[in-house]
Formats: C-alpha cells, sequence, structure tokens
C-alpha cells in the first residue's frame, strides 16, 4: 500500500526583534500595558496629594527608566519577566519569570536600574545647572538618594544581587571604599552600605568575581553622591 507522503511544516527561524514584535501583538502585551499605565497613574496622582504635578511625574519617570534598565539586560539574557507595577512611596517593581543563570548575571540586571535612574538623575541635575529650577534639583537629589538605597545589599533591593557576587576581597575593598567616599564627601548615604559589606565579609562568598563588579559598584555610589 502507498501512503502520500506527510506534509511537515517547516520551522520559522526568527531573530530577537521578530519575536519581540510578535510578543508585542499579543493581547497579554496590551494588559501589560494597562497595569504599568494604571498603576503610574495611581502613583502620580497620590504623589500629587504631597508635591505638585511635574514632580509627581519625574518621580514616576524616573523610576520607569530604572526598571527598564533592567529590563534591557534582561532581554539581552534571554530572559521573560512580568510587567512593571509602581508602588507609591516604594517604587517600581517587575517579577522575574526565570532567574538569571549566574550571579554575575543577576548582578548587572541588578546594577543596570540604578545606573539608568541615576543618568536620569544627571540630565535633571544638568537642567538644573543650565535652567537654575527647583523641580529638576529636587528630582536630581531624590533620585540619586533613592539609587543609593537601592543599592543596599539588603531583603529584595539590587545590591543583595550584587552583593552575593563579590568575592571576600572585593567585598573588603568595597567597605573600605564607602569609607574613603563617606570621608571624602563628607556624607553619610554612603555608611549604610559601608557597614552593610563589613558584615558581609563574615558570609559565604565566590571565591573569585570579575573586578568590574566592585568598580560599578563603587563607581555606582560615586556617582550618586556627586548628584546628591
Amino acid at each position: 500500500m502507498v501512503t502520500a507522503p506527510r506534509f511537515v511544516q517547516p520551522e520559522l527561524a526568527l531573530d530577537a526583534r521578530e519575536r519581540a514584535l510578535i510578543r508585542e501583538l499579543r493581547p497579554e502585551t496590551a494588559a501589560a500595558c494597562i497595569v504599568t499605565a494604571g498603576s503610574a497613574l495611581a502613583s502620580i496622582l497620590i504623589y500629587c496629594s504631597i508635591w505638585d504635578t511635574s514632580i509627581a511625574v519625574g518621580l514616576v519617570l524616573g523610576m520607569w527608566l530604572h526598571e527598564l534598565g533592567h529590563r534591557a539586560v534582561l532581554r539581552q539574557l534571554g530572559l521573560d519577566c512580568a510587567p512593571i507595577v509602581f508602588v507609591p512611596f516604594i517604587g517600581a517593581v517587575q517579577r522575574l519569570r526565570a532567574q538569571p543563570r549566574t550571579t554575575l548575571d543577576g548582578a548587572r540586571v541588578a546594577l543596570a536600574g540604578p545606573i539608568c535612574g541615576l543618568l536620569f538623575a544627571a540630565a535633571c541635575k544638568l537642567g538644573d545647572a543650565l535652567a537654575s529650577h527647583s523641580v529638576l534639583r529636587f528630582l536630581a537629589t531624590a533620585h540619586a538618594i533613592l539609587a543609593v538605597i537601592d543599592l543596599l545589599p539588603l531583603a529584595t533591593l539590587d545590591g543583595k544581587r550584587v552583593l552575593v557576587a563579590l568575592s571576600l576581597g572585593q567585598r573588603v575593598a568595597c567597605a573600605s571604599a564607602c569609607a574613603l567616599l563617606a570621608i571624602g564627601c563628607q556624607s553619610l548615604l554612603p555608611i549604610p552600605m559601608g557597614v552593610a559589606l563589613a558584615w558581609s565579609i563574615t558570609q559565604p562568598a565566590p571565591i573569585t568575581s570579575q573586578p568590574w563588579l566592585a568598580a560599578t559598584l563603587i563607581g555606582t555610589l560615586a556617582f550618586a553622591l556627586w548628584l546628591v
């Protein structure tokens, strides 16, 4: 008995940009946009009860850029995440659907957020220098302080992912650098991070780690202190 050959549908070879375009056309993408936009609007309205509209919008915009920094690195790593949700007086969050494969990848994801937030703060500081605007000055300081807080190696903050990727020697070096920054900048902001890093010396640490990690952490902290 002769049977007709089965038709096998060829598998389409799609690049990353084509896959991203397909994702944007899915119904759940529209729902994610509604969740993000709705929570952003709710946060702005709540912040308006304390500050004026321009400050409220600037706070949410900086937090959004912070989360987009995380998302950009996650996409580079091929990881998916839930929609960005803004939580008043806490910031913004997005749940990872898959964890980074290595601690260094996790540290990259963690650092991208504060760095993008600081770039927004730097733009505000530049605008204040050119136009001498009190709102821009407030936003630059606020987002710089938020970045320093987020870099603390505690609980669910981004600094925790950075800490677990630091070797013992790097933790000692970073704790010492925090002390030097506190003295040199005459600021109390680096002290909590320095104390947390010093305490982490007693905790398990990788034998080796990439040198760029500690340098990026301290460089980001120094940049934040300059913006305050």
